[in-house]
């Protein structure tokens, strides 16, 4: 027999799996908008420090479509966190190279340049992450071997122990 109450707590089940989906889903939407309001601002920034360079260092012609496009490429094959530090870093470094002699800068080298920096950087931090989860791995292998010694050791004295014990008792039995 299938009782009705059943069905109602399966739908308020239901009801409240699909409200939790929902937020969930407006929440990832938020974290989205803002990563993309936040990589707007640095492309902006980006933009407004190359505007104020002088015609003959930078074409002007389309700028603001070809940096994003450009920026959107160069940082797409890393996380969004790295995708920000990649922006930033070239929004402050845009920034100092206004304050540089005009006539010295080539902004495709320093572009060029910023990516390689930027890569030897992000590779360097997973160098030293990976490092650093091999010397824990390391030390947990050592705390488990340590472990198991203890728990070794600790059996044989419960051994010893009880062959003591043992050898009393048949002491006692055979008077």
């Amino acid at each position: 027999m299938i009782d009705f109450d059943q069905y109602q707590n399966s739908r308020t089940l239901t009801d409240n799996i699909k409200t939790y989906l929902d937020v969930n889903q407006l929440l990832r939407q938020d974290e989205q908008n803002s990563f993309i309001r936040e990589f707007d601002k640095y492309t902006q920034q980006i933009i407004s420090h190359l505007q104020q360079l002088p015609d003959e260092v930078i074409n002007k012609t389309n700028m603001q479509h070809r940096i994003t496009a450009l920026l959107r490429i160069k940082s797409n094959p890393y996380t969004r966190t790295l995708q920000l530090a990649y922006v930033q870093s070239l929004a402050k470094l845009t920034k100092r190279a206004l304050n540089a002699e005009n006539d010295q800068i080539n902004i495709e080298g320093l572009l060029h340049w910023h990516d390689q920096i930027f890569a030897q950087q992000v590779n360097q931090k997973t160098q030293g992450n990976l490092l650093k989860m091999g010397m824990v791995k390391t030390q947990q292998m050592i705390g488990f071997i340590a472990l198991g010694m203890a728990a070794a050791a600790l059996g044989i004295f419960i051994m010893f122990v009880m062959m003591l014990a043992m050898l009393r008792i048949e002491q006692n039995t055979r008077k």
